[in-house]
């Protein structure tokens, strides 16, 4: 099994709405009794420690910005933007390959620009770029691993 680096770690901040908001205090939810706290991933050790429970678990760690917490016991993790996607269009017939290659540079540099240490780009499976992408560098994730969206009402 593995594992990508942690994402930052303390003090975390998050981009909201064009804001930076800081991300640091604990989030509990459920019962009383039954207690599952969200806290940010503090140190090294911390990030040892969910290596070690998650490894254990059969399950992949990427980014990790928060710990689940219950009972005083490392139960799980979340990875809070700390990984940007992004997504785009080519045109097939006015865009080369070096053109391509050029814009995927350009992405790159922004992320950069912005303190990114990842990058995470949505491509379909069809797309002519699937099998390129480990030519600029790029890690599939593993089949095992689904993207999922929900779009919220406001």
């Amino acid at each position: 099994m593995t594992s990508l680096l942690p994402g930052n770690l303390l003090p975390q901040t998050q981009m909201s709405r064009g804001r930076l908001i800081r991300v640091n205090s604990p989030a509990p939810c459920g019962a009383r009794g039954d207690r599952v706290t969200l806290r940010p991933l503090r140190d090294a050790a911390d990030f040892q420690a969910l290596l070690k429970h998650a490894h254990a678990d059969n399950h992949l760690v990427i980014s990790p910005t928060h710990i689940v917490d219950k009972r005083g016991e490392i139960v799980g993790y979340i990875s809070f933007n700390s990984v940007p996607m992004v997504q785009g269009w080519f045109d097939t017939q006015r865009m080369k390959a070096r053109d391509s290659a050029r814009a995927i540079h350009g992405l790159e540099g922004m992320a950069r620009e912005n303190g990114f240490k990842w990058l995470t780009v949505l491509i379909p499976t069809d797309s002519p770029f699937t099998p390129l992408m480990s030519r600029f560098g790029y890690a599939r994730l593993p089949q095992s691993c689904k993207l999922h969206f929900k779009t919220f009402n406001t």
